[in-house]
Order: C-alpha cells, then sequence, then structure tokens
C-alpha cells in the first residue's frame, strides 16, 4: 500500500478497530449466511472471470499495480471508475440492470449500490482484514457514489495477506453503507473455486461481495464488520473529511454584490487551510446560482461550511473554473466572533464584487 494513502486512511481504520473492539465488549458477532440467490451468484461469477482474465493481461496487471500503488481515495477513485465503465466490468452491471428489469425471482433483495475495490490484510497493531474502494448507484453507476472503508478483525479468520480485488451487489445506496454488518465467507462458484462474502444487517439481507483472494478452501469463517463511507465529489478531485486542526471556523455567508456577467454566477469555492497540500470543494459537486439583485433570495447563499485550521485559510471563488475573487481569514482577524472580507475583481470592464463572512467556533 502506498505511504500517503496509508497515511490519509489510517484515522479511519483506528476508528474501525474502536468500533470493532466496542462492539465485542458488549456482544459477539452471530453472523448467519444470507441465501444469496444462484442467478446472482452466476452474475458475481462470471463477473470475477471477466477480471481474472483481465488481471492476467499486460494491461491488467499494469493497472491492478497501479490501483495498488494509488497515493489517495481520490487517486484510487479515478481510477476505479475508469475500470467501472471499462468492457471487464460494464458488462456486470449491464447484466444486472437486465435482471433487475426483467424482475427475475434470482434477485431477492434490492440492489441500489455497487461496490468495487481492493481487499486485504492490513496490519495497524492488531490485523485488520479491510476493502476499501469505491460504490456507484445502481443502475445509475455515475449518478452518485462515495469512498467506502470496511473492516473485520482478522482474529480467526483464515486469510493470506495478498490484495486483491473485490466487487459487490448491496440493497444500501452508496451513501448509507456505514454501520455494522454479520458477514460470513460463502462458495460463489465451486466449479471454479470462487469465494466471497454475504451480509447481513439488523437480520436482513444486506449485500454480497467477491474476494479474488478468496479460493475454494475458504469459506464458513464468520466476522463482523464496520463500514465507514464519505463522498468525494464528482471529478474525484478533491477530498472532504477534512484533516485535524487547531481551530475551526463556519463560514457562514456569501453575498452577491456585483455578477461577472448580467444574470446569475453559477459558483463554488476551494478553501486550502494554512497554504497545505490538501485543497477543498464545496459544494462537493455542482453549484450555487448567485444573484446581485438584493431582492433575490440568491442574493446571499447560507453556506454554513466548516473549515478546520491553524492560522488561516485561503478561500478562491468560480464560477465554471473562472475565478470570482479570493478571500484569506486569519485567526487574528476573529477579535470578535464574526469577520467579513471583500473581493474586488476585475473582468474587462465589469466589477465583479463579493463579501463572505465568517464565524470562529474554537
Amino acid at each position: 500500500m502506498n505511504p500517503k494513502f496509508r497515511s490519509e486512511i489510517q484515522p479511519s481504520l483506528e476508528k474501525i478497530r474502536h468500533h470493532l473492539s466496542e462492539s465485542r465488549a458488549t456482544k459477539s458477532a452471530d453472523a448467519s449466511a444470507p441465501a444469496i440467490p444462484a442467478e446472482l451468484r452466476g452474475i458475481l461469477s462470471r463477473a470475477a472471470v471477466r477480471l481474472k482474465e483481465w488481471q492476467a493481461t499486460p494491461e491488467g496487471q499494469a493497472e491492478l499495480a497501479a490501483l495498488k500503488n494509488s497515493d489517495s481515495a481520490a487517486d484510487l477513485t479515478n481510477r476505479l471508475r475508469t475500470l467501472y465503465s471499462s468492457e471487464v466490468v460494464k458488462p456486470f452491471t449491464d447484466e444486472l440492470a437486465a435482471k433487475a428489469a426483467a424482475d427475475f425471482d434470482g434477485i431477492d433483495f434490492p440492489i441500489k449500490a455497487i461496490t468495487l475495490g481492493l481487499a486485504g490484510q492490513i496490519d495497524i497493531g492488531i490485523g485488520i482484514y479491510a476493502s476499501f474502494g469505491y460504490a456507484v448507484q445502481f443502475p445509475n453507476p455515475f449518478k452518485s457514489g462515495a469512498f467506502y472503508l470496511s473492516g473485520a478483525f482478522t482474529e480467526g479468520l483464515e486469510i493470506g495477506f495478498d490484495v486483491a480485488i473485490q466487487i459487490g451487489a448491496w440493497a444500501n445506496e452508496p451513501m448509507d453503507l456505514g454501520g455494522y454488518y454479520n458477514g460470513q465467507e460463502i462458495m460463489i462458484d465451486d466449479t471454479i473455486g470462487l469465494g466471497g462474502w454475504s451480509f447481513e444487517q439488523d437480520e436482513e439481507v444486506a449485500g454480497v461481495a467477491v474476494d479474488l483472494a478468496l479460493g475454494a478452501e475458504d469459506g464458513g469463517d464468520e466476522a463482523e464488520f464496520y463500514t465507514l463511507v464519505w463522498a468525494l465529489d464528482s471529478d474525484g478531485t478533491y477530498p472532504v473529511a477534512q484533516q485535524p486542526a487547531d481551530h475551526m471556523l463556519i463560514l457562514t455567508t456569501l453575498t452577491c454584490l456585483n455578477t461577472r456577467e448580467s444574470g446569475h454566477d453559477e459558483v463554488y469555492f476551494l478553501f486550502t487551510p494554512d497554504g497545505g497540500d490538501v485543497t477543498y470543494r464545496y459544494p462537493s459537486s455542482k453549484y450555487y446560482s448567485m444573484s446581485a439583485d438584493s431582492d433575490d433570495p440568491e442574493h446571499s447563499w447560507n453556506t454554513g461550511r466548516s473549515v478546520k485550521f491553524n492560522q488561516y485559510v485561503d478561500i478562491q471563488l468560480l464560477d465554471d473554473g473562472d475565478e470570482l475573487g479570493t478571500f484569506r481569514f486569519n485567526l487574528s482577524d476573529f477579535n470578535g466572533s464574526s469577520v467579513t472580507k471583500t473581493s474586488d475583481v476585475k473582468d474587462g470592464l465589469n466589477e465583479i464584487e463579493y463579501t463572505f463572512t465568517a464565524t470562529l467556533v474554537y
């Protein structure tokens, strides 16, 4: 695993360990294998065969190595997005969609998300079997998605250390995949020695996943999993979960005094705390319409965006990539609770003007 990526997800791995330890102290996992329909097993088996064949090609070997060496959640997500739309994975989503549309009896729970990622052992002082990747909405895989990280203690599990591709189908939307699961290793296709996991949540079938590292000799192990999910923007470029810092402010209100052109600006902003190398986008996708007309409800935007920082944060206001203004809030600016900054930008003969108000929380 790339050290930079490992560092990014380390706090989340610790959180998963905490949740699993807390749950273990109050109850024991009581996993049972949900009945996964033969038809769904067949679809997953064919998907796994295509992935294994792809992994055996020079192109597949190179891309798998790149996936394993991703330096961030955003980097891994971008690579997985490409794989989703490839002829390796697309037949899987197409086949699922066709079966669901035909209302086949073989699929007996509503599939709302597809997951694609990597799975294997990670040592954080205690063994964790972790899976991580990108979950997309089904049957519209590019409508919405979320990065997921799931883990179970490896104690009692006969699992190797190989990191391999995992693909699955789930009964929850991508952003609803978080929480506890009871999981059990199952045989997906004994004719080719393909294993995977079935999952229950609240005593209901929650999903099934094929792990290309699990074979005919595996199966029957039970474990409790805990999953975290977080959103990435539509381009997968900017993270959402902020790094810890000493202070936090709320960007309360953005007000438009003069737009770039007549009508509305379609705005979003980027913020970078303390001159660091991590920049965040808000909204995480799309934009907000702004008007200079004080009678227009879109004259002001109550953003409510929290920002963690140590000494200062820089903000860049944009419309389709064009800069509308910049702001800097310093810790020393906050003699009271709120500060308002103004940005003027000349665009030809036009003067673009916005104000941003921030409130210091701590």
